[in-house]
């Protein structure tokens, strides 16, 4: 018995926890966390060129959805119907897709529509 506490088995079990003990002292120091303006969040951290972008791409939205005689506008569907404007969405992207527009377009206006309507993502 008396062997194997003094045995190299016991030497290496020792080094491990001396080592482990060590290096969980050197843990990485937690960053403190930097404030943010509060514009930038409401604009979803982008540039103002973008901002810019999306507010027009969500005009062209809310004025095809406009042609569309739909029972209800834009803000009552996000807030009422969300799967109904989901529809709606996926439509007018497969016209901006037929029409020969940009898949950055597509995404920037579904951007657009989460920034203004949060609660939708």
């Amino acid at each position: 018995m008396a062997s194997c506490v003094t045995g190299p088995w016991s030497t290496g079990c020792l080094w491990m926890v001396w080592c482990c003990c060590l290096f969980a002292n050197q843990a990485a120091r937690q960053v403190p966390p930097r404030s943010l303006p509060g514009t930038r969040l409401l604009e979803g951290r982008v540039t103002e060129k973008t901002v810019a972008h999306r507010q027009k791409l969500l005009q062209q939205f809310e004025a095809w959805l406009g042609q569309q005689a739909l029972p209800y506008d834009l803000e009552k569907m996000a807030r009422h119907y969300p799967s109904y404007l989901a529809e709606w969405l996926k439509k007018y992207i497969v016209n901006l897709y037929d029409s020969g527009r940009s898949l950055r377009d597509a995404g920037e206006t579904i951007n657009s529509l989460s920034v203004r309507f949060d609660f939708l993502r």
